[in-house]
């Protein structure tokens, strides 16, 4: 039996209220996630994650305020600041065409083109303009572009990731 895999939803910023409501800072790609949340679980360390049902949800300056059920006052809720609401990855929403979760391609070994091995890819920035890999090999670290005309090839059967650099980039 293969152990319950989650991914990200959101991160619980501090409490809201006095009646355990808690702030939370979407970082969900589906802009209506929030709207249709039912249940979370929430990652808490050492105890792993918790299944937590949604009393309910409103939106305050388009953030989502969340009250769950058996959180009843603000010491609570407190206790909440800085931990990550999850879903279990099976109801996340499909990714579309060429779009892929963050969580499935961590780990990915990247080469460029030419087949030089530059790492494995182990975070990943958002910027303004478009994200940004971050691939490490040791000490070193090279930060490739996600972009199309950069990223040549991905293919998660294979943990493997092909890359065209820009000029200058190494």
């Amino acid at each position: 039996m293969s152990e319950q895999r989650y991914i990200v939803i959101g991160r619980i910023l501090g409490s809201r209220g006095n009646r355990g409501e808690v702030c939370v800072e979407s970082l969900s790609d589906y802009p209506r996630r929030f709207h249709e949340l039912e249940r979370c679980f929430i990652q808490t360390g050492s105890e792993g994650y918790r299944r937590y049902e949604i009393e309910c949800i409103r939106f305050i300056k388009g953030r989502p305020v969340v009250k769950l059920v058996g959180v009843d006052d603000i010491g609570r809720a407190k206790q909440f600041a800085g931990l990550d609401i999850c879903i279990p990855v099976e109801e996340a929403v499909k990714p579309g065409p060429d779009e892929y979760f963050l969580h499935d391609l961590l780990s990915l070994e990247v080469y460029t083109e030419n087949g030089e091995f530059l790492g494995r890819l182990t975070g990943c920035y958002h910027t303004g303009a478009n994200d940004v890999y971050e691939v490490k090999r040791g000490p070193e670290e090279v930060l490739v572009p996600a972009l199309k005309d950069v990223v040549q090839v991905i293919d998660l059967a294979e943990r493997r990731m092909v890359v065209r650099l820009p000029e200058g980039l190494r």
